[in-house]
């Protein structure tokens, strides 16, 4: 996450050369405010020992020597967490995923509590709905219990 702007209340989200900016202003804002700040001062602690990379100065967070955190690391911290979870629970096997179907998941968890379809779609930063709606949301089985209900009590 890159350029976390504190009067405007939004932070530049930066995916390969696409930059996105998203807003915190309604986003759990005070949680989000209390991250920033531990992460600031962490932040601040890491650049007086080790110097950014060039073109990387304003990043939010970074690795422990101030260096871009890449997606590979994020990756094996995630299949680390998972086959440690694996290895206390062997008969019920948790399924690997990847940082992006977070992603996924917070879209799909998003129209399930009722977000407006529009809203979300700005939230991802997406140019069409059609993507919002065909790519990143997904039907949870509840929802489809509760959907098939509905059609149940009409006939």
């Amino acid at each position: 996450m890159q350029g976390y702007d504190n009067t405007r209340k939004h932070c530049a989200i930066c995916q390969t050369t696409e930059k996105r900016y998203t807003n915190f202003i309604h986003q759990k804002a005070k949680q989000v405010k209390e991250v920033l700040q531990e992460q600031r001062i962490w932040h601040e602690d890491v650049t007086t020992r080790f110097q950014p990379q060039q073109g990387f100065e304003d990043l939010v967070f970074t690795s422990k020597t101030n260096r871009p955190i890449h997606e590979s690391n994020i990756r094996s911290s995630i299949e680390y967490i998972v086959d440690r979870i694996n290895a206390q629970n062997p008969t019920e096997k948790f399924e690997r995923f990847t940082p992006h179907c977070l992603r996924h998941t917070f879209a799909t968890n998003c129209i399930a509590k009722g977000m407006r379809p529009k809203t979300l779609q700005k939230l991802l930063g997406h140019n069409s709905l059609q993507m919002t709606m065909d790519l990143y949301c997904h039907v949870l089985d509840e929802t489809l219990k509760e959907e098939m209900s509905i059609i149940a009590e009409m006939v």
